[in-house]
């Protein structure tokens, strides 16, 4: 989904400002010339640990490619949407499988 230099601007990205929130999450996110296909991948620990300012336990690593660019902000909103609250996030961690994530998503989405 992504060339090897994405890993490189994802990092430099952090740099710049922390992607990890007080809910627990976080949200990196690189360069979109160095994705070959749009992806969101969603990862979950069975502990939290410290990211930057805060512990997190949720990292969405989003890899936007540039065809898709435009949609950027509405994705990114998307998800900021979602970890909002620890509840929600909470949620997530009940859910048993990635169908039952991708039934959950779709849910939220309607």
């Amino acid at each position: 989904y992504v060339k090897p230099a994405f890993v490189d601007t994802l990092i430099k990205r952090e740099h710049l400002g922390g992607t990890d929130l007080p809910v627990g999450a976080a949200i990196p996110h690189g360069n979109p010339k160095f994705v070959n296909q749009t992806a969101i991948v969603f990862v979950k620990n069975d502990k939290s640990f410290k990211w930057g300012k805060y512990s997190v336990r949720t990292i969405i690593i989003v890899a936007i490619s540039e065809e898709d660019k435009k949609e950027i902000r509405n994705i990114l909103s998307d998800i900021y949407e979602l970890v909002e609250s620890k509840d929600t996030l909470k949620k997530i961690y009940q859910l048993k499988d990635k169908k039952e994530f991708m039934e959950w998503i779709g849910m939220c989405s309607r």
